[in-house]
């Protein structure tokens, strides 16, 4: 064997299980600082803020009312904007899974067994709401006469 020669690789005793945990370990977690670190900690905190500002901003009391209207409507407009790219984002992403697993599903056969009970499953939930709604339905309206 030469100095040239390139070396040799040795052979692991690892089983595959081993080497691909070993590799996961070694992957960076994703966001950065706090939220890398603890994101449900993180998240219920930042949450914790948003209701405690939400508060604090509903019993602020300015000296010009219209200051506290203009600041309501920034703030709502951000809320806006979120909940739009938040709706913009989870429905194709909803919609792609869906397929996806449609299309796994029919791959291995399985599509007429899990289409029978999601119909079914629709269904049952549909009478539900529908019995519930007209319950609601009937109080009101009783509760509607009694008061005229």
């Amino acid at each position: 064997m030469s100095s040239l020669d390139p070396p040799k690789k040795q052979v692991s005793s690892m089983d595959a299980t081993e080497q691909v945990a070993q590799e996961e370990s070694h992957v960076p977690r994703a966001g950065c600082g706090i939220l890398g670190s603890y994101p449900v900690t993180s998240v219920l905190v930042f949450a914790i803020v948003g209701v405690g500002i939400g508060i604090g901003l509903s019993t602020w009391d300015p000296f010009d009312a219209n200051d506290k209207e203009v600041v309501m409507k920034w703030i709502g407009l951000i809320g806006d904007m979120f909940i739009r790219v938040l709706k913009a984002v989870v429905l194709p992403l909803v919609f792609v899974n869906v397929i996806l697993s449609l299309v796994e599903m029919m791959a291995v056969g399985r599509a007429s067994t899990v289409g029978c009970k999601t119909i079914g499953l629709y269904l049952l939930t549909t009478l539900i709401a529908s019995i519930i709604g007209i319950i609601v339905l009937e109080i009101k309206r009783k509760t509607m006469v009694w008061m005229i």
